[in-house]
Parts: structure tokens; C-alpha cells; sequence
């Protein structure tokens, strides 16, 4: 009875051992898994952050200071705003795309492209709109949309022409010592 009793707490060990040794290997995998997908969302987020316009003076009209700032709600997200000076114009856009994450990061980024393509051939902001809600629908299965507000600011004269996409409202004004007033839209 010693040797069988012997030859099952040997045999319950190597059980135990076997199991816990197992767990260790699904463990260690799916550290590393986690440490890749990390590794590829700082990437990614580096990836967005370039894509957005930097506040250094890039525009070649020296009366112009745009800035911005986007903090999203997680590693990368959807939030995007763009801006450039062509043929005395300020092209500008501020979107959102439904959802967060990865796959809102890249609607976000065809959204920023399809912005600048269409804008360095077309000045009307609507006409802008349309070709970016054309290209981005195609195929769009699911079912995922923008939010976008492109203006189009003719810097000899100050007219702002716009088109507003499902965007918050725009406000806007004049600088008083600093304080915004509210215009009439």
C-alpha cells in the first residue's frame, strides 16, 4: 500500500506540476501578446499624432496663427482637425468619427487624407464635403460616420465659407481684451 500511495502523490505532483507549468507558458504568452499590441498602439499614436498640423508657423502667410490640441480618450482615436494656407485661403476642417479606438483612428486618417486631397484642387467647402463623403461611404459596412466642419477663410477679405456636416454649431466672434463675443451664425 506505501509503494501505491507513494506512486499516486507522485502521480498527483506531476499533475499539479504539469498544470501549474502550463499556466506559466498560457501566461507568458499573453504577456507578450499584450506587450506587442502595446508596442503597436504607441506606434499608432505616433502615427495619428504626425498627421495632425504641429503649432509651429508652417503657413506662408506670417499674419496667421492657427493652434490646436487633441487629447483622445484613449491611446488613438477618432478626433481630427487639419489646416493649411493655399492661394491666400485658410483650409481648415474639426471632425469626429462615431466610436473609439483603432477602428476610429482609421476613418480618422482616410477622413484627414480625403480632406487634403480634395481641398488642394477644390475651394468650396461644400464641394470639399461632398467629395469626402462620397469616398469615405464607399464600402462603409460598418456603418461607421464623421462629424466634420470644413471652413474655407479668404484671408484678404475675412469671409468664411463653411459646411457643416452633423458638427456642433460654430460660434464665433470678435477678441475684445481677450474675451470672446458671441456673432450671430
Amino acid at each position: 500500500w506505501m509503494l501505491l500511495l507513494m506512486l499516486l502523490a507522485f502521480g498527483i505532483l506531476f499533475y499539479v506540476i504539469a498544470r501549474y507549468a502550463r499556466g506559466e507558458k498560457r501566461l507568458h504568452e499573453k504577456t507578450l501578446e499584450q506587450e506587442r499590441i502595446g508596442s503597436e498602439l504607441r506606434i499608432a499614436t505616433e502615427i495619428q499624432r504626425q498627421m495632425l498640423p504641429h503649432n509651429k508657423h508652417n503657413n506662408s502667410q506670417q499674419d496667421v496663427e492657427v493652434y490646436g490640441s487633441l487629447v483622445p480618450a484613449r491611446e488613438v482615436g477618432g478626433d481630427l482637425y487639419d489646416y493649411f494656407v493655399r492661394d491666400e485661403k485658410l483650409f481648415f476642417c474639426i471632425g469626429d468619427v462615431s466610436g473609439k479606438g483603432v477602428p476610429s483612428a482609421m476613418l480618422m486618417a482616410v477622413v484627414h487624407s480625403l480632406f487634403r486631397s480634395a481641398s488642394a484642387h477644390q475651394t468650396n467647402p461644400a464641394n470639399i464635403m461632398q467629395t469626402i463623403n462620397e469616398t469615405s461611404c464607399e464600402g462603409n459596412e460598418s456603418m461607421m460616420f464623421v462629424t466634420l466642419f470644413i471652413g474655407v477663410l479668404d484671408l484678404p477679405t475675412g469671409r468664411l465659407r463653411y459646411c457643416n456636416a452633423g458638427h456642433d454649431q460654430p460660434l464665433y466672434g470678435q477678441l475684445d481684451n481677450g474675451q470672446l463675443e458671441n456673432g450671430q451664425s
